[in-house]
């Protein structure tokens, strides 16, 4: 793991460096106010006889408590880290925010000590010179310049580096609000066997798939930081009431996740945004490049970051063991007919919004866009729903092998599919006709006003 390295070199030179100074300086105390330093005191590891200069010996016992310290605040900051990156895997504790706030900070707290860490370095290479040669010569200085010049002008570049935060993912979309939209919330609070998650925002989208993305996102022109469960329009009109319950308690199941999930992912996101700054750091000041001091932040920067996805935004994959808990309450069927209407307006949406872009750019920016919800479902013929669940049916497709953990292993044994249910869940929604034309609106700008940019996701 690349935390490990710089740590353990560290280690190693400052255990060295603490179990050498601070004896030394309790057997042989310097004589401070006459300054009666000992000429020779041993011999090297090479025989040389063993000079001790004033300056290392007067300062050994100083020394030897930073490096003291130096170990016992980076072993507090990996343990800290390794804490939080075996996390998930440990029962609940107390402890568990205390982790991550700890975890979080460690990365800053070592990229502070940057300085400390490369004057241990320095310091290693003038007791290494000691005790091989029998006296600093010139290899101490030779790596001590280029150090000391790199520390401060790296850190100055840093300081002024920008945000290396990667932009929120954009969503063509409206966020909903509770007490506009109460039939909603009511079936998905009943969905979840609770009220609705104060933890999650709900919203509305023209494009497939259902999904809880957790992270960074903009929908319309508003921006969600943190979970946020977004249902198509298109797959709401195809949807039943209690199809759409079991397909929104399969993907809000990570709300009940304790809340620590959500300190791990701002631990990461903190931590990669920092090691990318200090990487295009590191490429963009030449002159900073020799620090070896700000590994040990660097490595943990990269191990906190590697915890979740490098991206501002991501969906909450479906989960075998979650869909068997929503079958055992809601019912394995609805939630099979969820399953197969979702992956099938998923599969289906990008060859209707192909045509669809066509169509609006032959027809140019003022005419008026029909509303995509119903046009989508005239495209879903029987010809077309045959052929893309046929595609779904063959082995070794994740829909058939979700579909086969649920009971339903042969495809010819899948549930018919009610594409016109007399309970829509698109009814659960007001001003449901606004919304389709606002969203069918925004969608066609991406494609008219904007030439050659495709939608944005």
């Amino acid at each position: 793991m690349v935390v490990g390295i710089p740590f353990l070199l560290l280690f190693v030179c400052g255990s060295l460096r603490l179990a050498l100074a601070r004896p030394w300086t309790l057997w042989h105390p310097p004589d401070f106010a006459g300054l009666q330093i000992p000429e020779m005191v041993g011999r090297s590891v090479f025989g040389y006889p063993l000079h001790s200069p004033s300056a290392m010996l007067l300062h050994a016992a100083f020394w030897g408590t930073v490096a003291g310290v130096t170990l016992l605040v980076s072993a507090l900051l990996l343990g800290a880290v390794i804490g939080l990156l075996h996390l998930p895997d440990m029962p609940r504790s107390r402890w568990d925010s205390a982790i991550c706030r700890v975890a979080g900070a460690a990365p800053r707290v070592a990229l502070f000590l940057t300085p400390l860490y490369s004057a241990e370095l320095i310091a290693a290479f003038y007791l290494t010179e000691v005790l091989l040669n029998g006296s600093i010569t010139y290899v101490g200085h030779a790596m001590a310049l280029p150090i000391a010049v790199s520390t401060p002008v790296f850190l100055i570049g840093l300081w002024r580096s920008g945000s290396a935060d990667r932009p929120a993912a954009r969503v063509n979309g409206r966020l909903l609000d509770a007490a506009a939209q109460p039939r909603l919330f009511q079936a998905i609070a009943e969905a979840l066997g609770e009220p609705a998650p104060e933890r999650a925002a709900v919203g509305v989208t023209i494009a497939s798939p259902a999904v809880l993305v957790q992270g960074l996102t903009q929908v319309g022109d508003e921006t969600r930081d943190g979970n946020l469960l977004l249902l198509p329009l298109p797959l709401c009109r195809v949807l039943s009431v209690a199809e759409l319950r079991c397909l929104v308690a399969g993907l809000c199941a990570p709300l009940a996740w304790p809340s620590v999930a959500g300190q791990i992912q701002q631990a990461s996101r903190g931590a990669r945004s920092l090691a990318r700054r200090i990487a295009a750091t590191l490429q963009d000041v030449p002159l900073g490049r020799f620090v070896p001091g700000v590994f040990p932040a660097f490595g943990l920067a990269m191990a906190l970051a590697e915890t979740y996805p490098d991206s501002s935004a991501w969906a909450v994959t479906p989960n075998a063991q979650v869909d068997r808990a929503v079958a055992a309450r809601l019912g394995t069927l609805d939630l099979v007919r969820a399953v197969l209407k979702s992956a099938l307006c998923e599969a289906l949406w990008p060859p209707f919004e192909t045509e669809v872009a066509r169509a609006w750019k032959r027809e140019g920016a003022g005419s008026e866009p029909p509303g995509l919800i119903e046009a989508f479902r005239a495209t879903l013929t029987r010809e077309a729903v045959d052929a893309a669940l046929g595609e779904l049916a063959a082995p070794g497709n994740p829909v058939h092998d979700r579909v086969a953990q649920l009971g339903w292993s042969s495809p010819s044994d899948w549930p018919a599919l009610h594409l016109d249910p007399e309970d829509s869940a698109l009814s659960l929604l007001e001003d449901r006709d606004r919304l389709d034309r606002d969203l069918t609106e925004a969608e066609r700008a991406r494609f008219v006003l904007t030439p050659g940019r495709g939608p944005v996701r």
